[in-house]
């Protein structure tokens, strides 16, 4: 997972109901409802382990340490969803002791190579890159239809890249991967790969699991694109995201952990 910074998400819990009303009107499906269908759960089921689950976000500092905001951005999420909440006081084992102690059916915890949530009433864990991966297909399927049949463009072929070109694999879509370094794409047949990003245009449907920023110009995209872009940075300018936030499913966390919390109530 891309190690995030504080200032990108520290207006989640102020800003979450906001962000839910914009997917709701671009996708037509709530948090809950996106949460619910990637993980082929009716939503009625997170509504009951909502009124039921007690869910804490224990801050870790192994490695780089705590990244501000990022316990309470998982918990506002997971709070959107209808579920009690809470951010443990203490970090790591002991964040953890503490939110056993505190009756919590769900953690949710994250180090420098791993973000995941566990359920300890149903023995379920919950890994964010393939929540990441299913939900923003899960996304752009409710944006833009059925992908059978459909070309469809992976653009980065990292760990939620190659997760990515697995699910779509399964749903039969016309695939083609791009990554700007050749060497990650060596495993692929030769006629899944996009050569050159000149011909990023000639795609409607792109699915965005890079992180360099700012790198896709206005004359690179589709007359008609839809992008779902769960890559941190995203590759577009923000004047470009902004005259193309309609057509744009981007966010730093909120999909991936409300997914995460949807597979944690299947």
């Amino acid at each position: 997972m891309t190690r995030l910074k504080e200032d990108w998400i520290r207006d989640i819990e102020t800003q979450i109901e906001e962000y839910d009303q914009e997917l709701s009107d671009k996708i037509g499906m709530t948090l809950l409802e996106l949460a619910a269908s990637a993980n082929g759960i009716a939503a009625d089921r997170i509504r009951k382990a909502a009124g039921k689950y007690k869910v804490a976000a224990v801050p870790v500092m192994a490695g780089e340490g705590i990244i501000g905001s990022f316990s309470q951005s998982v918990a506002a999420i997971i709070g959107r969803l209808g579920f009690k909440t809470f951010v443990t006081e203490a970090a790591d084992v002991d964040g953890i002791y503490e939110a056993f102690g505190a009756g919590a059916t769900c953690l949710f915890l994250a180090d420098d190579q791993r973000f995941i949530g566990i359920n300890r009433e149903s023995n379920l864990i919950s890994d964010n890159n393939t929540a990441t991966a299913k939900g923003y297909i899960t996304a752009l399927e409710q944006a833009a239809g059925d992908l059978e049949g459909r070309k469809v463009l992976v653009l980065g072929h990292g760990t939620v890249g190659k997760l990515m070109v697995e699910l779509l694999t399964q749903r039969k879509a016309l695939l083609k991967v791009y990554d700007i370094d050749a060497t990650r794409m060596s495993g692929l047949d030769q006629s899944m790969i996009l050569e050159s990003k000149d011909f990023i245009k000639d795609y409607q449907l792109i699915l965005d699991a890079t992180n360099n920023g700012d790198w896709i110009t206005e004359e690179m995209l589709h007359k008609d694109f839809w992008m779902a872009a769960p890559g941190v940075p995203l590759s577009l300018s923000q004047s470009l995201f902004k005259k193309y936030r309609h057509r744009v499913i981007h966010d730093r966390l909120q999909i991936g952990v409300a997914v995460m919390m949807g597979e944690l109530c299947r």
